[in-house]
């Protein structure tokens, strides 16, 4: 089984997993095995164009929306319909290229033997930040809401999931946490950092990186895999 749903109580008492159930995140399952707990962070699921009406601010955050989306709408918002679709990092869609150049990532800093290898997500977890969908194939159109609603999720959920590693996989996701986060010492003990989007251009080109005054250049996909380091189940 690719995922472990024991947390799945806790998550379900969240109000945005109560409003949207697809939108869980992709629990590794052997995620609270390793020797570290990366929760590894997107930037936003997307809405088909025929839906986009129904990602306003207001009624997306108060629950209404919900009423409005159809089946397809929920499988566009599927985390682990999405992120957990891959097979040995195949999946069906290029727009899920994040998944699969994350999973050959996390297959470099895996050791041990005999270990399932038909996608490395399980040694992870997976959600995106931004609770609310972009429009195809755009980033997000940021609003304050955005960002609040963003970032109170994500403290709410690193207290159920408990990570060690917070790995932003978007830039833009990474900036509005800080943006919002400022000097507030509440993920002082978690190992929070960021890199380009997986999907683009700069996961595989040199670029500059800081981490806490420590300036280095190199790619997106390095970054990575100094930040989070070697990988193994307890």
């Amino acid at each position: 089984m690719l995922q472990d749903i024991s947390y799945d109580q806790d998550l379900l008492l969240l109000p945005h997993y109560q409003n949207y159930p697809q939108m869980l995140p992709l629990i590794g399952s052997h995620y609270r095995r390793m020797n570290k707990q990366v929760l590894v962070i997107g930037e936003s699921h997307y809405l088909r164009k025929e839906s986009e009406g129904k990602r306003e601010p207001v009624s997306w955050y108060d629950g209404t929306a919900t009423t409005k989306l159809d089946q397809e709408d929920r499988n566009w918002i599927h985390t682990r319909g999405t992120a957990g679709s891959g097979i040995d990092q195949k999946y069906g869609s290029k727009a899920f290229s994040i998944y699969r150049n994350v999973e050959y990532a996390i297959k470099e800093l895996l050791e041990g033997e005999d270990l399932p290898t038909n996608n490395y997500l399980r040694y992870t977890a997976y959600y995106n930040y931004f609770l609310r969908p972009a429009k195809t194939g755009l980033s997000l159109d940021l609003t304050a809401e955005d960002k609040t609603q963003a970032y109170n999720h994500l403290v709410a959920l690193v207290g159920i999931l408990q990570p060690t590693h917070l790995a932003f996989v978007s830039k833009l996701a990474y900036r509005a946490f800080w943006d919002f986060h400022q000097e507030s010492e509440l993920f002082f003990i978690h190992d929070v950092f960021g890199t380009a989007h997986p999907g683009c251009r700069w996961w595989n080109s040199i670029h500059k990186h800081d981490f806490w005054g420590e300036k280095e250049r190199m790619t997106s996909r390095d970054w990575f895999l100094k930040r989070v380091g070697k990988l193994f189940v307890n």
